[in-house]
């Protein structure tokens, strides 16, 4: 019982590791947590599934921010965020969200991150 219950512990300490990196981190988890051959602990392999849905999740204005800081095309009018889901889950695999090029709907804007 000892043995799991510090198991455990140090599952839950090492997955938040990687959510206190944030950034690129909480990717890297998940990409460990499907690789047995690397990490033999199975609670820590279970942790770090999580990780990804344990994400920080940016505000909306935040990430209009964001975008347009690092982005000419959004600064400069040309594109704009369309409204999404409150908030952008930080670790999505597949992050899709309408803008606008232009005046026209464009399809969507795809990430890994």
């Amino acid at each position: 019982a000892a043995r799991i219950a510090d198991d455990e512990a140090f599952a839950k300490k090492f997955a938040q590791l990687f959510l206190d990196m944030g950034g690129i981190y909480p990717k890297l988890a998940q990409v460990l947590s499907m690789r047995p051959d690397l990490i033999k602990n199975q609670r820590v392999l279970l942790r770090l599934r999580c990780v990804q849905e344990e994400c920080a999740r940016l505000p909306f204005a935040e990430a209009e921010a964001l975008v347009r800081s690092e982005c000419a095309e959004f600064r400069e009018g040309r594109c704009q965020l369309r409204d999404w889901p409150k908030y952008i889950h930080a670790g999505s695999v597949a992050q899709v969200a309408p803008f606008v090029r232009e005046g026209n709907l464009t399809a969507s804007v795809s990430s890994t991150a």
